[in-house]
């Protein structure tokens, strides 16, 4: 077991912001609010005046607001490694079994409550054929391996750890057939083939998935071992909500939204689209808003709406930009909604580049983060209450060149940062490194080829792990409670 330490992040100062103001209260750059994003930039790699040692941590809870040290916080994975991390810094490895199948690499993992299970696999050339095994662990969180699961010619993909320890993942075998699967202590109960499993079962056992035939999502239920798919075929978009799908398409001849359950349906519908020749639903859309553009024959944007889920509420955005501000697209539309239904669209005028938010109640808008210059393209993921700003330098995409007049105050080039709720300041992470957010938006993980370094982006903290004797952080999955 090794031991990291919690260090604080230090904030550095950060020139004036340069750009076309936003209005009086904006000169600085700050939002302001209790539950806006700020701007200030903090290095999250400049540890040389951080106090060493377990942080001191604000918020409900200890660090990530997990109460007990000892509680998992994330399970690491890495090329031959699995361990759950604990919230004092400390690792519980998990061992790869050695009989009867040893795999060589990790293909997934899941934790609830107190299990974590493992899917790991390995492959061999014999014959001029790939050869497959794999195996499915289930563990507790002190590391006790509870049960396995060994297929001699075939991997597991998934998993995923339902409430009460049912796992239910796909089997893909060597002859190139798959088959869902539920695991109940490491035997299999019930297999369905044709479906591919897209979360763990709920209390009755029914399964989500999509169906082979036709990619449609849907449900294996196990009440009668059946697999159903939604009701209407091919929407244009969908995404989970729970035990629900929600989707957008047109039900005869009416842009309608869904939200579908096994046993139940809401239909929505949405005339104020209605004689549009086309609409685009935003892919990043959550289970709560949905982001819609209503396009022309040409394929040109003619409206944003913005639809509540849980009511089908439709709203007009109007997206007319504040100043000498105009949008900073690269093929397509880059804007998305953040949890409390507000747009989020970057946007530059001369010098530079921000994310700017739109309040559809007040029509005000505010900017987000670190000013940019000599970009192509900006694209902002909101996750929970935190944001990532991801910046792509000139020539480093596919986007068309776009000219800047000099900005030496701002942000150059290819850049990443995480903006915090509250009135914490943003961070400026290296661009090598990839963000995976918790889905609260509270913690934030930055994966690198030898490093993984956590952020409690509450409690202004962060925690370096580092492997012992092996290169690569691999992955990480956060531990759901």
């Amino acid at each position: 077991m090794r031991r990291g330490a919690w260090v604080g992040i230090v904030a550095c100062a950060c020139g004036p912001v340069v750009g076309t103001p936003l209005g009086e209260a904006q000169g600085d750059g700050t939002t302001g609010g209790a539950d806006d994003w700020a701007e200030t930039g903090v290095d999250a790699t400049d540890g040389d005046d951080a106090t060493s040692g377990d942080a001191t941590t604000g918020g409900d809870g200890g660090v990530c607001g997990v109460a007990s040290s000892a509680s998992p916080l994330a399970v690491l994975t890495r090329s031959e490694h699995a361990a759950i991390l604990r919230a004092d810094g400390t690792e519980v490895e998990l061992p790869f079994p050695s009989d009867p199948v040893a795999p060589s690499y990790v293909l997934g993992v899941d934790s609830h409550a107190e299990r974590v299970v493992v899917a790991a696999g390995s492959s061999t050339f014999v014959d001029d054929v790939f050869r497959y095994t794999g195996t499915l662990s289930m563990f507790d969180t002190a590391g006790t391996e509870l049960w396995i699961r060994a297929e001699d010619h075939g991997q597991i993909a998934g998993p995923y750890l339902g409430a009460d320890g049912t796992v239910a993942a796909t089997l893909s075998l060597e002859e190139g057939t798959s088959e869902a699967v539920v695991v109940v202590e490491g035997e299999i109960t019930r297999s369905a083939a044709g479906f591919y499993v897209l979360g763990p079962p709920d209390a009755a056992g029914h399964v989500p998935g999509t169906v082979a035939a036709d990619g449609r999502p849907g449900w294996w239920r196990g009440d009668n071992g059946l697999v159903a798919g939604i009701r209407h075929p091919s929407p244009y978009w969908y995404v989970r909500d729970d035990d629900a799908f929600v989707y957008v398409l047109e039900i005869e001849g009416m842009p309608t939204i869904v939200r579908e359950s096994l046993d139940d349906v809401t239909e929505t519908a949405l005339p104020e689209l209605d004689g549009f020749p086309g609409l685009q639903v935003e892919w990043r859309s959550s289970a709560s808003w949905v982001l819609v553009m209503a396009l022309d024959v040409q394929g040109l944007p003619q409206g944003w709406a913005r639809i509540e889920v849980a009511t089908g509420e439709m709203t007009w955005l109007d997206t007319t930009l504040p100043g000498a501000w105009t949008r900073l697209e690269c093929y397509g539309n880059s804007a998305v909604l953040d949890r409390r239904g507000r747009l989020l669209q970057p946007a530059r005028d001369a010098a530079t580049a921000q994310v700017l938010r739109l309040d559809p109640s007040t029509g005000a808008w505010d900017p987000l983060g670190r000013l940019l210059t000599q970009v192509d393209a900006v694209d902002a993921t909101a996750v929970g209450d935190s944001l990532v700003v991801r910046a792509d330098g000139s020539g480093m995409t596919f986007c068309p060149l776009q000219a800047f007049e000099p900005a030496p105050e701002a942000l150059a080039g290819t850049s990443l940062q995480i903006l915090r709720s509250g009135d914490r300041e943003s961070i400026v992470v290296p661009t090598d490194r990839w963000p995976v957010v918790r889905e609260d938006g509270r913690c934030a993980a930055l994966v690198g080829a030898e490093t993984v370094t956590l952020l409690d982006l509450e409690a202004n903290a962060q925690l370096e792990v580092s492997p012992d004797g092996e290169g690569g952080g691999y992955g990480v999955t956060w531990w759901r409670p």
